[in-house]
């Protein structure tokens, strides 16, 4: 069955450029072989992720994030039944939220813990929305 799990992290310390970088070029080919998709936003400090594919691969994904030393409060903010992906074709499209301060606020993590299902799904169309536009 197709899903989507939503979550938001905290960097362990304070991520530079070439950090994240590190985390998203093996995401993508880890993605594109197990036909996972979606979208990470980060500005350094904050992750906000959505990933959508078989239950049973993300499940294993989400165990790995869950893992990492390099995550802190990983939260699983909701888990969604889909019957297509947003992000079709797509492995990992990443924000950089330190290029765009307008969505900093946001995406900041007291934000994310707090806004429920109806804030989570503005902030997933967001992410989407800011990827067309790049």
């Amino acid at each position: 069955m197709l899903t989507s799990y939503v979550y938001a992290s905290l960097w362990s310390g304070r991520s530079s450029a070439a950090e994240i970088e590190n985390i998203i070029g093996p995401s993508f080919a880890r993605n594109s072989k197990h036909n996972v998709t979606g979208a990470l936003y980060s500005d350094g400090n904050v992750f906000f992720q959505v990933i959508e594919g078989e239950e049973p691969v993300l499940a294993r994904l989400m165990s790995s994030i869950l893992r990492d030393e390099r995550h802190s409060a990983v939260s699983i903010l909701d888990q969604i039944d889909r019957s297509r992906r947003q992000f079709e074709g797509s492995p990992l499209l990443y924000v950089d939220g330190r290029k765009n301060s307008a969505l900093r606020e946001q995406f900041s993590y007291e934000v994310l813990m707090n806004v429920g299902s109806d804030g989570l799904l503005k902030r997933i169309n967001e992410l989407a929305y800011t990827l067309q536009d790049a």
